[in-house]
């Protein structure tokens, strides 16, 4: 009953998916805080599909999550404790309940590095944070042109999109 009502909850979220395809929303192009202007229809269009999707997915995510607790839970309480486990619907799909890796966090990166040697770069790995990429790419700052030295800056090439969705 339940997995019915879900499936028609599905159903309608592509019904009015379709409807808002048809029946376009006001799309505001907002730079810098600032509308600039409406959006034309096609990247309307796209825009009202692509939070609707969102809204959707969401929706489908909050689910899993729920069914991924209560199989762990059921899990336990079943006494099932080898890891990695298995549950398979053959033709279907599977879930695999596996122990998550330990978290480890470096205290003397020096200490580590006199250790490990050249294995210490094979085995840990350094991102730069938005501060570092803000200096380096600050082509008018003295400390930026010092660091550069040290760093390989590469602009990407693709745009990245991001949707989100009022919760209703």
């Amino acid at each position: 009953m339940i997995a019915a009502q879900r499936v028609e909850k599905v159903n309608a979220a592509l019904k009015e998916a379709k409807r808002m395809a048809e029946e376009l929303p006001r799309v505001e192009v907002v730079i810098d805080g600032q509308v600039v202007g409406l959006a034309d229809r096609e990247i309307a269009r796209a825009v009202a599909m692509a939070i609707k999707f969102k809204k959707l997915m969401d929706e489908v995510e909050e689910q899993l999550s729920r069914y991924k607790e209560e199989i762990k839970l059921l899990a336990r309480e079943e006494g099932i404790v080898v890891r990695p486990v298995r549950f398979r619907i053959k033709g279907v799909g599977e879930v695999v309940l596996s122990a998550k890796d330990p978290s480890v966090k470096i205290l003397n990166a020096k200490g580590l590095y006199e250790v490990l040697k050249e294995k210490f770069f094979e085995v840990v790995s350094f991102k730069a944070k938005k501060g570092l990429i803000q200096i380096a790419c600050d082509a008018d700052s003295k400390e930026g042109k010092e660091i550069r030295e040290f760093l390989l800056v590469k602009a990407e090439e693709d745009d990245t999109v991001r949707v989100t969705a009022k919760k209703q």
